[in-house]
Order: C-alpha cells, then structure tokens, then sequence
C-alpha cells in the first residue's frame, strides 16, 4: 500500500476539521499537500475516502473504516516512538528553548521532567529562526492561522492551543454592560497594541478588515500592556484568560467578529522527544481548561470549538 502513518493521521484531522484548509493548517502541511496525500490513499485503496461539498469534506463509509482502524495503529506507532525516543536518551540533560510567549509554564513542566533549561525570550521571527538554525532545541512562539508556520526539515510542530482575541477593558469601562461587541464598536477607543510580532500583525489585520482603525497611546507587551488596561488608559485584544492567568483586574468581553491566535511549540527532532512534546502539550491543555470555568462565556466558546485543544 503507498501510503503511510502520516496520510492515516491526516485522514483522522480531515474528519475532525471537516475542511481541507482547517485540517492542512492543523497537521502543519499545505492544503494541496494534504489533497495529494488523500488522492494517494484513495488510488492505493481503490475507494474514495472523502466526499466534498460546498459545507465541507466528510468521509465516505470506506473513509470512516479507514480512521477507525487507524486510531490503533497511529497509537501503537506513536507508543513505539516514546520508547525509541527514551533509548535515544532524549529525555533529560540540558535543553535551550526560545519564547515569544511567557514560558513560565514550559519552563516549571520542563525542570519537573528533570531537564536543565536555557531559556531566551524574543520575537516571534527571531525565536523561529533560532530552532531553525539548531541554535535553540525548543521554540513557543504565536502562530498566524491565516498564514500558518510550515516546519522546515529535520524540525516538528504541534499546536498547542487556539485562542480568540476578546476585547480587554478596564472594569469601568462604558462596554461593561455589553455581553458581546463587534470590532466596529471599537471605533474611537485609545489603544493598547503588542509592539511587535505575529500577535501585532494578527490584531492590525482584523482592526483594518472591521474598520475600527485605532488610535494607539501605547505599544508594548503583555506585561506592559495589561496593567495600562487595569488602570484605564486604553482597551486592547487579548486572550481571554490572560486577565485571570496574570491576576489583573479587567474584564474581557466576547468580540463576535474577532481573531483568533495560535499557540505552536517547534522543536528538533533529534534533540527533544516526541513524547516529551505530547506531555508538555497535555500539561499545557489541562491547565487551560482549568482555569477556564472563571469565564463562563469562554467555557462555552471552548465546548463550541473542541479544535482549540487539539489532541497531538
């Protein structure tokens, strides 16, 4: 047969997503890659495994006989991996890892795991180019799911988690009454942008898209940008757990025509093991959810999208 692990875990994201685009951003791989990956199952089979419509790709009955199979082998195979990956003697030692993101989290899970861990804090551009260049062994960083990072050879990447962008505003603030704003209510308010980075061209895009052009008092990071929030000096777009995970006291608001961010780890495959990755994704996750509760709202928005959470 010609075809492999790779295209049976493709088929399982193309059943998850329900959309070519969807799925060929989630498995990191462009969206004609994917449809030559699934033309190649279809012509070793001999059936067609997917049917596509103007709603979107399901599979065909020999489609879901496929996937329900496949969930057994992807995880023998996957099992198989984790142990080679010990006997490589990937699993301790020291590790340089690269953030855009505050790895406090990362680097709390990475020391638990017994590793010994350098840790540089930069830019998105500058942090992908430092795991591309074997300079740093991990890399967190935000993604751009309108243009998503393709991991160059030798390297892997694994989403781990897909945020909107809500509204942050002081708890005074005149939307306090509002249970969703749009961006065109925006229009008007002081702003509060990222200075730099992915997250910066993700905000400035959908400002530009729902005509709420900004005037922005001022540029800065996560950590310069909540506080000015908590004490009134302009609104900005968020993830909406940032206020309760960094202990602000703002209110984030559902903004129904808003973006989304992209959380993604890229590692090196010969410096960090694949089952590593799976637990630090999982550690990552659960602490998500766990704090979620505190916004109803977000909860919610989390049961209506179970592909923010992906399993890798």
């Amino acid at each position: 047969m010609e075809f492999n692990v790779r295209h049976l875990r493709a088929l399982d994201v193309l059943r998850i997503e329900g959309s070519f685009r969807r799925a060929a951003a989630r498995l990191g791989v462009g969206q004609p890659s994917l449809s030559r990956q699934v033309a190649r199952m279809e012509k070793a089979l001999g059936m067609a495994l997917v049917d596509r419509s103007v709603d979107g790709v399901t599979l065909t009955p020999a489609g879901l006989v496929v996937v329900k199979h496949a969930g057994r082998v992807i995880t023998a195979v996957d099992d198989m991996l984790a142990e080679l990956d010990e006997l490589r003697g990937t699993t301790g030692g020291e590790l340089r890892m690269a953030a855009s993101l505050n790895p406090a989290l990362t680097t709390e899970f990475l020391l638990g795991a017994g590793w010994q861990v350098h840790v540089t804090r930069d830019q998105d551009t500058v942090v992908k180019a430092l795991v591309e260049a074997g300079t740093v062994d991990l890399a967190l960083l935000v993604d751009d799911p309108v243009a998503p990072y393709r991991p160059a050879p030798g390297l892997r990447m694994a989403v781990v988690l897909e945020t909107p962008l809500w509204v942050a505003t002081p708890r005074d603030h005149s939307f306090s009454g509002r249970d969703v704003l749009r961006l065109a209510d925006l229009a008007g308010e002081p702003w509060l942008m990222p200075s730099s980075g992915t997250l910066r061209t993700i905000i400035g895009r959908a400002l530009r898209k729902g005509a709420a052009m900004p005037e922005v008092r001022l540029w800065g990071d996560v950590e310069t940008l909540f506080p000015a929030v908590e004490t009134g000096t302009g609104i900005g777009l968020a993830s909406p757990l940032c206020g309760a995970f960094y202990g602000y006291r703002v209110d984030v608001r559902p903004l129904a025509d808003g973006p989304t961010e992209r959380k993604i780890c890229v590692w090196r495959e010969t410096a960090v093991s694949t089952s590593l990755i799976r637990s630090l994704v999982d550690e990552h996750q659960r602490r998500h959810v766990a704090l979620a509760p505190v916004m109803p709202q977000y909860l919610h928005w989390l049961e209506e999208n179970p592909a923010a959470l992906p399993h890798f």
